[in-house]
């Protein structure tokens, strides 16, 4: 899936490692090739291709969060393209991953894609530092809200509580035209607008935390596929 916007071009790619199905995402600058990657994860052999193709010059790796089905070619991507590794400074101070060239953010931090900018928020839920990143009007959102439903809250440093905070911070930044790009997609495509995933996720209509707290942590789940 290749998205263009003015001149900014995301590309959606679905990558596996035989087990997880990963979401790994391109966004690049057209006039300047300036690029950078999302939660590479699996398959280079998928991805680089799209690198060569489009002369894309990766400046940046942006990691929502520290779990392997993430941050798996991270290593590989920052050595072959000397490109700078991103990860909250939550996620850095609380986890502490081993990954080559690693820098940190802070909540609202500006990273430069050429002569746009990607804005990093904090959305603790899944994990205590995970993050999004908002690019125009694209969020990539690893594995914090899908369109089914919202990221897992019993790994460690996961927080219902948190979760049901972040949600709602998202609703209030972002307007219903914004497209979200999940790390794993469960059954609707990457980017889908907050409008249509207003409507078919229940977590997002959810206005009171006690109640958000109770279902999203009920016993009755088959899975962490299942979101109803």
């Amino acid at each position: 899936m290749i998205i263009q916007d003015e001149n900014l071009v995301t590309i959606a790619i679905r990558t596996t490692n035989g087990l997880c199905i990963n979401y790994c995402y391109i966004v690049f600058d057209t006039v300047s090739r300036e690029g950078l990657l999302i939660d590479p994860s699996w398959e280079p052999e998928k991805i680089n291709p799209f690198i060569y193709k489009h002369n894309i010059i990766v400046r940046h790796i942006l990691l929502t969060h520290h779990h392997f089905d993430h941050i798996n070619l991270s290593d590989y991507y920052s050595y072959t393209t000397s490109s700078t590794v991103w990860i909250s400074a939550k996620e850095f101070h609380d986890y502490q991953p081993k990954l080559n060239n690693l820098s940190i953010f802070n909540h609202g931090q500006k990273i430069p894609i050429g002569k746009h900018d990607c804005s990093t928020i904090l959305t603790p839920g899944h994990t205590s530092g995970s993050s999004c990143f908002k690019i125009n009007n694209h969020l990539f959102c690893g594995d914090t809200l899908f369109p089914e439903g919202v990221g897992i809250c019993t790994s460690p440093g996961g927080n219902p509580s948190e979760m049901f905070q972040t949600i709602q911070l998202l609703k209030k930044q972002l307007n219903k035209s914004t497209k979200i790009f999940p790390g794993h997609s469960y059954g609707s495509p990457p980017g889908l607008t907050m409008e249509s995933v207003y409507k078919t996720n229940i977590y997002m209509q959810i206005d009171q935390e006690d109640i958000f707290v109770k279902f999203r942590m009920r016993k009755n789940q088959k899975g962490f596929m299942e979101f109803q």
